[in-house]
């Protein structure tokens, strides 16, 4: 077992284990340490003793000593039943065997192993071995042949391993002779092979039994192949008969369709001459109506001749009646030309009333569309902000399957360390055996000797009871750490199963909520795409109104040089212009109301990011203190208890301070937003003064409709000097009400413009609040800057997290230590620290660690309720001082300021 196994043998047990039908070709033996290439061969050679699955598919050091015990189970019980001597494996052996380059230089250096290739090519070749033992026991004829197939190398090696294991077996010489006793001559293997044994001299009988029953089992399936073959034949020629009766079914077929082909050409024939007798007959019923119809056209001729006659007669009667509908049309043209101008100054008066609705809104709109332009690229803000989620939601499930690889390593060492707890309890029991015969002996020896002698005896007799008692101390102090150690490792396995599964929610939940709002801001970018195109169709009818005006003017300068006005033509623009004002005006509510929604869900999307990445956060620490040792956690402890304190009334003192400065921004904020909102009223009282103008000109637009109306109705009654008269009298008012109007109009855009500056005025001091609040923001990111780098110089290490990792590292930590608490001393340079126990604890002592155990323990949970008020008023104080983002919500803002100055 302590020797290497030579190239040559390793390089035949290599071949010969990929003659197997492996999952994985094996390079090498060494590669051979997980025991699944093992197993697939012994389910191959024997499938009724080895049945079913090996106990792990991990490729861990402890998982791959877990398949090779089992496999060795299987292989000893197996080779018991049979009655074989083998060479017998430890526990030890195996374990060295499933170490490999990635196992950790902690367990490597615990139980002093260091596998190189050859020590573990040595190891799965004596494994190999025993597989080889299993094949021969009983010999299987299968494996042997496979064997004598190899190039004569490999054949000769493994036979002489064979013969080795198993001395009764042929040796590779009788093994070719019984694969060529089929000739009668023919040369023989050379007997001078690498091996020799007493093989040779066996009875060549059993091998020639052997050689028959193979020739008769070939016979057999030679007579089973030639019977198939006959079925075969017979079936073929079934199949060959049927052919040729299908044969001459389909020729005979051929021959009757070749007698109905003549006979229809006969019976085709007949038709055709019929067919022609038809035609001619027909042609001369054609000649004779053709005649009939020449002499009806020479009388229609004649017919022609006298209607041209009575035609030219007509043509003057109808050139006179041509100039009188000529006149008729003028004196209608006309009358339409006068209709027309009269629709032409009713048009132009709806035109203006139009005109003025249309500018209301299209400044509206463009209002609408400045405010909502920094909103889509807010949207487009929280997109980029939503794909970076998405990466770092992609780089926490790796963390996560990171932090369960490492959970598993952790409970393969606690398994590794209960094992070897259980040796030193055996140990330490034996020590414990030898102190108590000791201890018996110096007491005989006191006996006999006396007094005097009492203390020289003892060391002079048993000069190694100081070293066995220093031994029995280090192994209780080696329980005692690997009990704590066994503690943490379970705290923390517990706390990590439960904050992945948390994480695992939240990272679900986020994927959800950025898949909605990906869908929601698509929905908002096309809603304000069409708004968009119907503010443009806007502009554009404002465009071709402009230019009806101007032609509209012209019409109203011709009906000021004295023309008629007649009729009233009704339009239904103002009517269509008003509903699709309404249309647009309810998209763009529908689309702030969509955005607040929106603006809420990314401030809980970046709540819960924040939560998760403290998480993450806190899970990387206690990663890192996993790696540690347990006295520099200790150390770290202690030098985090006097820091933390300091910290902690630096924090409180630093948010009374800001909780004072922040409630004078708050009110200076409140102030600032009453007066928004003292504007915001005076701004909607001045346009309902602007609307109540409007409606009013509207009125006495539609008196003058009705004005027009009347005269075009009495007109007809009155002569033409009194319509002329009345004319110029409506003309004149249609005039005035227009100029009256046009003031209107330069009144209510100075109006606007006042609106508008006082909307700028908001803005400016919208802005400038934006800005107070993010230096505000600025300023405790400073303060949270300096904290954390007061926190790296210090141990990255948390009481109230050592206090779950262990309650004896927090205790520690905070009380002095007894003089039986383990000490740090340096003792070699191969181990860095030792623990040594001074005395063992009194019964008073261990009531009193109780107790200050269940002190410490209220402590930490006073201490996690202060830290989770503090830090729930810092997120209520911070969320104070930040500005509301959405529209509702600086509305909300503005409303609890008023309620406030009511109060």
């Amino acid at each position: 077992m302590n020797g290497t196994v030579p190239p040559e043998i390793e390089a035949a047990l290599t071949v010969w284990v990929n003659s197997f039908s492996l999952s994985d070709r094996v390079d090498s033996l060494s590669e051979m340490n997980d025991g699944r290439a093992f197993w697939e061969m012994l389910c191959e050679i024997n499938r009724d003793s080895f049945v079913g699955e090996l106990p792990s598919n991990k490729q861990s050091d402890y998982s791959r000593q877990q398949n090779l015990q089992f496999i060795y189970k299987q292989v000893a019980s197996y080779l018991d039943d049979q009655g074989v001597r083998y060479t017998r494996l430890t526990d030890y052996d195996l374990k060295k065997m499933s170490m490999d380059e990635s196992s950790s230089s902690a367990v490597k250096a615990r139980f002093a192993i260091s596998p190189t290739a050859a020590t573990k090519a040595n190891d799965s070749s004596q494994f190999l071995k025993l597989v080889l033992l299993v094949a021969i026991s009983p010999a299987n004829p299968v494996i042997i042949a496979n064997i004598s197939n190899f190039p004569i190398p490999v054949k000769n090696i493994l036979m002489a391993l064979v013969q080795e294991l198993d001395p009764s077996l042929p040796s590779s010489d009788d093994g070719e002779g019984a694969e060529t006793s089929d000739l009668d001559s023919g040369p023989r293997s050379s007997r001078g092979s690498a091996v020799s044994s007493p093989a040779g001299k066996k009875d060549r009988e059993l091998i020639l039994e052997e050689d028959l029953a193979k020739v008769n089992a070939r016979l057999a399936r030679r007579d089973s192949e030639v019977e198939n073959l006959r079925v075969e034949n017979e079936e073929i020629r079934d199949a060959y008969n049927r052919l040729n009766e299908s044969y001459e079914a389909v020729k005979q077929l051929s021959a009757e369709n070749e007698d109905q082909l003549k006979k229809l050409s006969s019976v085709h024939n007949e038709r055709e001459q019929w067919s022609v007798k038809d035609l001619q007959d027909k042609i001369s019923q054609l000649e004779d109506t053709i005649g009939q119809q020449e002499s009806q056209i020479v009388e229609h001729q004649s017919t022609e001749a006298d209607l041209e006659r009575k035609i030219n007669k007509l043509r003057s009667v109808d050139d006179k009646l041509q100039k009188l509908q000529d006149d008729f049309h003028i004196q209608k043209g006309q009358l339409e030309d006068q209709t027309k101008r009269a629709n032409r100054g009713d048009h132009y008066k709806r035109k203006c009333e139009a005109n003025q609705h249309i500018e209301r809104e299209r400044d509206s709109l463009r209002q609408q569309l400045d405010e909502a332009r920094p909103r889509l690229q807010a949207y487009d803000d929280t997109r980029r902000d939503n794909a970076r989620l998405q990466q770092e939601n992609h780089e926490k499930l790796q963390t996560l399957s990171r932090s369960e690889r490492d959970n598993n390593e952790l409970r393969e060492m606690k398994q590794s360390y209960l094992a070897e707890i259980d040796r030193l309890k055996q140990d330490t029991k034996g020590m414990r055996e030898v102190l108590a015969q000791g201890q018996e002996r110096i007491a005989d020896l006191e006996e006999r000797s006396g007094g005097s002698e009492i203390h020289s005896s003892p060391t002079v007799v048993d000069g190694g009871l100081e070293s066995e008692l220093v031994e029995t101390s280090k192994h209780e102090e080696q329980m005692q750490v690997a009990k704590s150690f066994l503690l943490w490792n379970r705290v923390l396995t517990m706390d990590r199963k439960t904050r992945i599964v948390e994480l695992e929610k939240e990272n679900r939940q986020l994927a959800s909520d950025t898949s909605e709002i990906e869908a929601r801001l698509t929905a908002l970018q096309r809603q304000l795409e069409n708004s968009q195109e119907l503010s443009t169709d806007q502009e554009k009818q404002v465009q071709g109104m402009r230019q009806e005006v101007s032609g509209l003017q012209t019409s109203l300068a011709e009906v000021r040089q004295g023309h008629p006005i007649e009729g009233f033509v009704s339009s239904t623009l103002e009517s269509v212009i008003f509903a699709h004002n309404i249309e647009s005006t309810e998209t763009f509510k529908k689309m702030r109301e969509q955005l607040k929604t929106e603006q809420k869900r990314r401030v809980e999307l970046e709540e819960k990011l924040s939560a998760a990445q403290k998480e993450i956060e806190v899970a990387n620490d206690e990663r890192a203190l996993i790696d540690k040792p347990k006295l520099q956690v200790i150390e770290d402890v202690k030098k985090q208890c006097a820091v933390a304190l300091m910290q902690l009334q630096n924090e409180h003192d630093a948010l009374r301070l800001r909780h004072t400065v922040l409630q004078g921004q708050l009110d200076k904020k409140m102030d600032e937003r009453n007066e928004a909102w003292q504007e915001a009223h005076e701004v909607l009282i001045a346009k309902f003064q602007a609307d109540s103008d409007t409606q009013a000109s509207n009125q006495g637009l539609v008196d003058l409709k009705d004005m027009i109306k009347k005269f075009s109705a009495d007109k007809s009654a009155q002569s033409t000097t009194h319509i002329n008269e009345a004319l110029e009298r409506n003309v004149e008012i249609f005039a005035t009400k227009i100029e009256e109007g046009r003031e209107r109009l330069a009144k209510q855009q100075q109006q606007i413009e006042k609106q508008d500056s006082l909307i700028k005025d908001l803005e400016d001091r919208l802005h400038q609040q934006s800005l107070a609040n993010e230096s505000a923001q600025s300023n405790t990111g400073a303060h949270e800057g300096a904290k954390a780098e007061v926190s790296q110089e210090v141990p990255d290490l948390d009481l109230g997290l050592a206090f779950q990792i262990s309650p004896h590292l927090y205790l520690s930590s905070i009380v002095p230590l007894p003089a039986w608490t383990l000490l740090e001393t340096p003792r070699s340079s191969k181990s860095n620290r030792d623990l040594i126990i001074q005395t063992t604890p009194s019964p008073e002592e261990r009531s009193y660690i109780q107790n200050l155990e269940r002190e410490n323990k209220l402590m930490a949970s006073a201490y996690y309720d202060l830290a989770g008020r503090l830090q729930m008023n810092n997120v209520i104080l911070q969320r104070r001082a930040e500005a509301p983002k959405s529209w509702l919500g600086r509305q909300r803002k503005a409303m609890e300021g008023v309620g406030g100055l009511v109060r």
